[in-house]
């Protein structure tokens, strides 16, 4: 899992980054090719554990962050 942390906190900390509508974009990139790694590594352990534990998370993460950079305009 310290990888997994590892990774979270990168796309945590690439996303906090964002100014622009346009800089959140490639997040979803990354959300969605971590997810892929996640699921090839135990599909299982991802349905039970991961995908409520870290992508969901993430994916929340960026729609918030787009909704703030919007009220900003």
């Amino acid at each position: 899992m310290n990888q997994h942390g590892d990774v979270k906190k990168w796309v945590e900390k690439v996303i906090n980054s964002c100014v622009t509508w346009e800089q959140t974009i490639p997040c979803f990139g990354l959300i969605r090719n971590f997810e892929k790694q996640l699921v090839a590594e135990d599909e299982s352990k991802y349905r039970l554990e991961w995908m409520h534990g870290i992508i969901l998370p993430l994916q929340k993460k960026l729609l918030d962050k787009r909704d703030n950079i919007l009220m900003k305009k």
